[in-house]
């Protein structure tokens, strides 16, 4: 999964001052075959390491790697339309920081926002972590989400929801999670 196509906002983990890519609202794009690594957006809001979305996104055959993000969403931060075939979201990590009343350091690997609409299919979503809840996947108030055929496992958060931290709608299928730590 990936590619040879490396995408990536600093040479090391946790050294850039920005997320790798920005989807803006109205905006219809197709990634396939990258890796996407070492974003670490340090301004507010500070969601989405490796990729903030507004608009319409389909991420094929993508690993999201090594990702931070000072607020939610370490790997990915979703406020729009968000399809993920066959993509590895690994490694990546939420941290704390942010005004009081947010979902602050919420969803290591993917923060699904107020709003949006999430599909996982065929994918794997491990290895990452939240200084809150949702280690692999925090799913927010007032949006929907779809896991099929996919892995969400080995997430970590420190207050719930080490695999997925849910506050959403989510239908899940044929997947298996497991080894997630609170």
């Amino acid at each position: 999964v990936g590619g040879s196509t490396i995408i990536q906002a600093h040479k090391a983990p946790a050294k850039a001052d920005e997320r790798v890519i920005f989807i803006k609202q109205g905006v219809t794009a197709t990634l396939k075959n990258v890796i996407i690594r070492h974003g670490f957006p340090k301004k507010y809001p500070g969601s989405g390491g490796g990729i903030g979305n507004l608009g319409s996104l389909k991420l094929i055959n993508v690993q999201i790697l090594e990702n931070d993000a000072s607020t939610s969403g370490g790997g990915i931060w979703n406020k729009g339309e968000l399809s993920i075939l066959n993509s590895i979201i690994t490694k990546n990590r939420a941290h704390r920081s942010g005004p009081l009343g947010e979902a602050c350091g919420a969803g290591g690997g993917i923060q699904n926002e107020k709003g949006g609409q999430l599909i996982i299919e065929g994918s794997k979503i491990t290895h990452n972590s939240s200084d809150s809840r949702g280690g692999g996947l925090f799913i927010s108030c007032d949006t929907s989400a779809v896991v099929k055929d996919s892995v969400i496992s080995h997430n970590r958060s420190r207050r719930e929801g080490g695999g997925i931290a849910l506050m959403g709608e989510l239908d899940i299928s044929n997947s298996r999670i497991h080894d997630n730590l609170v």
